[in-house]
């Protein structure tokens, strides 16, 4: 499960801890029963937004969970349905990754990055992240664990690469890049290896997502020579590339439903707003319209999970972990040393969750933040990453 667009990411391990201890492993929740929908209500003609929850059936009543000034946007349910990820501009003019129960309750920042990271997705058995993040230069695709803390880039490129989305096994990442001219839906394995381009058309093929069963990738594609977008099917290979959706104006975001009978999107008219349809996964019959209001613009939804032993409750508050002080005995790696003395030596400090470059992989307390520094830049360490202030 997941959703497009600009965002990005970086948990500390101490409240990744947190976080995995409500969730169960993969098997658990796919395929699961079909709970409700979340996606993003933009305001038309800026960039405001909010996250907001609805029920798979006609004319159905929104919750929104955000409601914050400006962006809250492209969320992503966890794998046992009880927590949605999403991102939002609320604390500067980048965009970062948050968390939030399903109720829209604790909503809690989990990146720190001047830059954007965007599009989370849990992998399946929810121990992992993927997401994108321009914080290489290029729009790239990371991983983060999220009970090691590791972060590690899959993809590197001069093109934009995102819509990530787990195969339900783990074992694989679809995608969407632009590496080839135009956008196309790719597939790699989890740690970035063997990247494969799936299709291969004039238009636009893109926002690809992974049928329960693993055999199927639902996708977005302008190969019918307009600009406007239908829901096609393939087989996970990249063959058999068939239309499940053609109809007047644009189809785009599809999501399969936990149970895989269903296929969720985003739809617009003549208007060019966007709207919450369903439609059946076999043969694209039986259109439901969830959203209808004319002044607002639905986009990227994304489909809860509530199997039986999905799990329950909100999602767990994450806190971030204190590196330490000028004082203290936290360790720290002496690639953040630049960032400590930026944030104040002899302050709590919220440990940097990256590591900027290399380092020889020694540790160092906060207190020895200007000693490492001085004696490290241009040896061990290479400090050339942009630092927040």
């Amino acid at each position: 499960m997941r959703r497009a667009m600009f965002l990005g990411f970086a948990l500390l391990s101490v409240a990744a801890s947190r976080l995995l201890a409500g969730t169960p492993p993969a098997e658990a929740a796919f395929p699961g029963d079909n709970g409700i929908l979340t996606f993003t209500r933009y305001a038309p003609g800026n960039l405001a937004g909010q996250v907001a929850t609805a029920p798979a059936e006609e004319d159905a009543e929104v919750t929104e969970l955000t409601s914050t000034p400006g962006l809250n946007a492209v969320s992503a349910w966890s794998p046992d349905g009880t927590c949605v990820a999403f991102h939002s501009q609320r604390d500067g003019g980048d965009q970062e990754l948050y968390v939030t129960g399903a109720d829209g309750g604790e909503q809690t920042r989990l990146t720190v990055y001047p830059g954007y990271d965007y599009n989370p997705t849990f992998s399946p058995d929810g121990r992992q992240l993927a997401f994108v993040s321009n914080r290489d230069g290029e729009f790239e695709i990371f991983v983060f664990g999220l009970e090691t803390g590791s972060m590690k880039q899959i993809t590197k490129n001069t093109a934009i690469d995102f819509t990530p989305v787990w195969s339900p096994d783990g074992s694989k990442i679809a995608f969407t890049s632009a590496r080839d001219g135009n956008y196309e839906v790719y597939v790699m394995n989890a740690d970035g290896t063997e990247q494969v381009r799936l299709t291969d058309s004039p238009g636009d093929d893109l926002y690809p997502d992974w049928s329960p069963d693993g055999m199927s990738i639902v996708f977005a594609t302008q190969r019918t020579g307009t600009l406007e977008r239908d829901i096609w099917v393939m087989d996970a290979d990249g063959g058999n590339a068939m239309p499940l959706l053609t109809r007047a104006g644009s189809d785009s975001e599809p999501a399969y439903s936990p149970d895989g009978t269903m296929v969720v999107f985003s739809g617009s008219g003549a208007s060019g707003l966007g709207h919450i349809f369903v439609v059946s996964s076999s043969d694209g019959s039986g259109l439901v319209q969830v959203t209808n209001l004319d002044s607002v613009d639905d986009r990227g939804p994304d489909w809860q999970s509530t199997g039986s032993e999905a799990g329950g409750g909100l999602c767990p508050t994450v806190t971030p972990a204190i590196c330490g002080d000028a004082n203290a005995d936290a360790e720290i790696k002496a690639s953040d040393a630049l960032s400590i003395l930026r944030r104040a030596v002899g302050s709590s400090l919220v440990c940097p969750p990256l590591r900027c470059d290399t380092d020889s992989g020694g540790t160092v307390v906060a207190s020895d933040a200007l000693r490492v520094l001085q004696f490290s830049v241009g040896q061990e360490v290479v400090l050339d990453c942009p630092l927040a202030v």
